[in-house]
């Protein structure tokens, strides 16, 4: 089935930063191989699952993909993808375009996770909160899933 196209509307510019502090900080501001992704790889590769590969054509660009599998693993930051277990904290300054942001990276979430499952992958969602807390738990989460898949 043929997807609709999707016109795409001009966002909004970002407003500047409110100090010096602010704009290090956002420069600072990683997209690919973060930390937590880092410790999620490790932690994959020390319970044998080191084949996984960058994938960056697939929808979204996962963080880590399982090819062979399948499996299309993303490593949200709590700030940029709204944690629902740590309740980052809100921009106190230029709150609509924040809000307008947060709603627009969750919404782009949600669209990726389709295109991908529609494609025929599953798709593990792991917070860089609970990465950073316990790495091993959340390899073994997805290892967990990998598992369900295989035997279906």
């Amino acid at each position: 089935m043929p997807r609709a196209k999707t016109t795409l509307m001009p966002l909004p510019p970002a407003p500047p930063a409110t100090s010096p502090a602010v704009r290090s900080s956002m420069v600072g501001n990683r997209s690919a191989n973060t930390r937590p992704e880092q410790s999620m790889r490790d932690a994959l590769t020390a319970l044998g699952l080191d084949h996984f590969v960058l994938h960056p054509a697939l929808p979204g660009k996962p963080d880590i993909t399982f090819y062979a599998e399948k499996v299309a693993v993303f490593v949200h930051g709590c700030y940029w993808h709204r944690c629902p277990h740590c309740s980052p904290h809100f921009p106190s300054t230029n709150q609509d375009y924040w809000t307008a942001k947060f709603a627009r990276n969750r919404a782009r979430d949600k669209r990726n996770t389709t295109a991908l499952k529609e494609l025929g992958w599953l798709v593990v969602v792991v917070w860089e909160c609970k990465v950073r807390k316990n790495p091993k738990q959340q390899a073994r989460r997805v290892q967990s899933w990998m598992l369900k898949r295989e035997q279906c």
